[in-house]
């Protein structure tokens, strides 16, 4: 039997509602002698590819609850058995949905007589990892007398459902801190691996065949796990577990670098550090990144934008600087507020005054403004440590004006351009983009105020890149 107890879909519903309701139908179960019984949470929202159910998991073990999660198509469902038979207190359960809406960002409304339960959650909340990226937009109670119950608390196999709801993607986001100290450890196994991720960071939408976000409904599905992944993707307390996108050295994602129409090929390292050789001889080079090709180049090379701009018909329009946050202090003002969003999770190109000794050549724009992005991935991380600290680099999706983002050397179609293509390199590696992405634009106005591009939604969670 199902009984339908609550639905929080307002961030002006109160904690104090929903905290009061569950107690009120736990008293219930116990006056009608009901001595078992489950709780079911659907949550909606950015949940899925985020750390979310590890988060559920653990909080459940700290609380010494019982019961198990999964992913459905679009939402999340959590169950908490209940036995009056056995020790498990009210303040226990309640304790869980508030922890679990303060992690995820849902704004709650508390009455005075629950900041003892909220002050609780957050003393939980700081000895526990919680997921970075998700948040809840809605969640729906039901109480079940008909389930059966199982000791501890389990992370189930996900489950395809049919809901008439829009789904939230996870987003690509950028390379977070400790995967990079990962990729610089020399002891690590993933040292100068361009493909390093872990829950909080990497493809997430460019790889996605479908929900549930499971490995095997992403373009990493025929990529088989190391015995050392293999380990973190399965473990419960590693910030590798069921990172959809994980790979290392050992299982690695293939890379490789060519000239069109030559033979010769460097691969993995091989390929990045003969790519920032190529770039600083003011080469052009077409970028496989996350969501799609790019052109790159030299943005002090005239003669390779001049280049671009022929193959691209794209005789005016400005390009995007890529540099690293020094660099860009010399060619654009930035102010703190600026430097912090360009280094924010979704890494967005910035539009900015250029610096009043700008000294990059006019082809990169003739405007008095700039737009400026970081290096965002593990890859192009990788690549600027091989080039001159003080490089600046053009970048610009490679599709044809009016096109979709290209997302294979196919959809190119290089033989229409191939007196230009003879002279172009190449950077490929073995894993589809089933998605392509497109950049975030945010545009700074007078040095510090922020206004967003109309094009764009920034931490929207249809926003995406394309490299």
């Amino acid at each position: 039997m199902q009984q339908n107890i609550y639905t929080i879909h307002d961030k002006k519903d109160s904690i104090t509602t929903l905290l009061h309701i569950i107690e009120s139908n736990m008293q219930n179960m116990q006056e009608k002698n009901i001595t078992q019984y489950s709780i079911h949470a659907e949550v909606f929202g950015m949940i899925q590819g985020v750390g979310f159910r590890p988060f559920v998991a653990t909080l459940a073990h700290v609380l010494h609850l019982h019961g198990f999660v999964y992913n459905q198509s679009g939402s999340t469902l959590i169950a908490l058995h209940i036995s009056t038979q056995k020790e498990c207190k009210r303040e226990s359960i309640l304790l869980f949905y508030t922890a679990l809406l303060l992690a995820c960002k849902y704004t709650i409304n508390p009455g005075t007589q629950d900041l003892s339960i909220i002050q609780k959650a957050h003393s939980i909340l700081e000895h526990t990892h919680t997921p970075k990226q998700a948040y809840i937009t809605s969640l729906h109670i039901t109480i079940h007398t008909d389930t059966a119950h199982t000791q501890g608390f389990h992370i189930l196999e996900s489950s395809t459902t049919q809901h008439a709801i829009q789904a939230h993607i996870p987003l690509d986001t950028k390379v977070c801190e400790s995967c990079l100290k990962d990729m610089r450890d020399e002891n690590s196994r993933f040292y100068n691996y361009p493909f390093v991720a872990c829950v909080n960071c990497g493809a997430r939408y460019s790889i996605l065949h479908q929900l549930p976000y499971d490995r095997k409904n992403t373009s990493m599905s025929d990529m088989a796990l190391c015995i050392d992944c293999d380990k973190d993707y399965k473990n419960l307390v590693n910030r590798r577990f069921h990172a959809e996108p994980l790979s290392c050295n050992n299982c690695a994602i293939k890379v490789e670098f060519y000239r069109y129409n030559h033979h010769e090929k460097h691969y993995d390292l091989d390929a990045i550090k003969t790519l920032a050789k190529a770039l600083m001889q003011n080469n052009i080079v077409l970028f496989k990144g996350l969501g799609g090709f790019a052109y790159i180049a030299n943005a002090r090379s005239k003669e390779a934008l001049q280049k671009i701009r022929s193959i691209k018909n794209r005789l005016h329009k400005p390009f995007v600087v890529m540099a690293n946050i020094p660099t860009l202090r010399t060619i654009s003002l930035l102010t703190p507020q600026l430097e912090s969003l360009l280094t924010s999770k979704e890494a967005p190109i910035v539009i900015v005054p250029k610096h009043p000794q700008y000294n990059l050549s006019n082809e990169v724009s003739s405007l008095q403004t700039i737009g400026v992005v970081i290096p965002y991935t593990a890859m192009l991380t990788l690549l600027f440590s091989y080039l001159s600290p003080d490089f600046a680099m053009i970048y610009t999706s490679a599709n044809n004006k009016g096109e979709m983002i290209a997302t294979t050397l196919h959809n190119l179609a290089l033989d229409r351009i191939v007196d230009i293509a003879e002279s172009l390199y190449i950077l490929d590696y073995n894993r589809e983009i089933l998605n392509c992405v497109d950049d975030s634009i945010l545009l700074g106005v007078d040095t510090t105020e922020i206004v967003e591009d109309h094009a764009f939604e920034c931490g929207n969670e249809l926003l995406e890149r394309n490299l």
